[in-house]
């Protein structure tokens, strides 16, 4: 389940030169990102962030799920844990790469008091980098866009082999509601079909 099995098939190419770009100014300047990373407040400050964010998102991801598919809360857990987590994760990395953006962008702007010499010699740099932030959050929101595209996929961690549905025989099921149950029936890639069939009571 990956970026390229998702988007089409004209986009592959700018993504990987994007990639390629954005590894090879990452390599470039490991020293500073190192040092930003190792950075005695940068661990605590990220996991109070993410905690923060997966508190929320977890709201949102039941949300989601019970909107889209009507399918009661009491009846999803790992879904929702999967799913509020990439919530999270993107979150965190596009506060990171706009608050970096803002750093470079008043940085460049301030080049233009320098010399013409010095502004040469900054400038460019700093432009890079602000352009390597906007290609991490484009692509960072666009891995959420992926995993909305494969949420039948994400259902399946807390879909049954065996349970109270009247599915066929084989096949797994979620439950939706206290009468409704879902069974999968895969549509592509990473794509499943959702069928309701009832489901017994005692």
């Amino acid at each position: 389940m990956t970026t390229f099995l998702v988007f089409p098939q004209h986009y592959k190419l700018e993504w990987i030169a994007f990639v390629i770009f954005s590894i090879t100014i990452a390599m470039i300047e490991k020293d500073k990102v190192y040092k930003i990373i190792s950075n005695v407040l940068f661990l605590p400050i990220t996991a109070i962030l993410w905690t923060v964010s997966f508190f929320f998102a977890k709201s949102s991801a039941t949300d989601y799920f019970n909107i889209k598919y009507g399918i009661f809360a009491e009846n999803l857990n790992y879904s929702i844990q999967l799913k509020a987590g990439i919530i999270a994760t993107v979150s965190v990395i596009s506060i990171y790469c706009i608050l970096l953006m803002i750093y470079f962008t008043i940085k460049m702007w301030k080049t233009r008091k320098q010399p013409l010499q010095e502004w040469f010699a900054h400038f460019p740099e700093l432009a890079i980098h602000s352009f390597s932030c906007a290609f991490v959050f484009a692509f960072v929101v666009s891995l959420s866009q992926i995993a909305d595209a494969a949420d039948t996929t994400i259902l399946h961690l807390d879909a049954y082999q065996h349970s109270d549905c009247q599915t066929p025989e084989n096949e797994i099921a979620i439950r939706k509601n206290d009468n409704t149950c879902y069974s999968f029936s895969p549509t592509g890639i990473v794509n499943w079909e959702l069928k309701e069939y009832p489901r017994n009571k005692h």
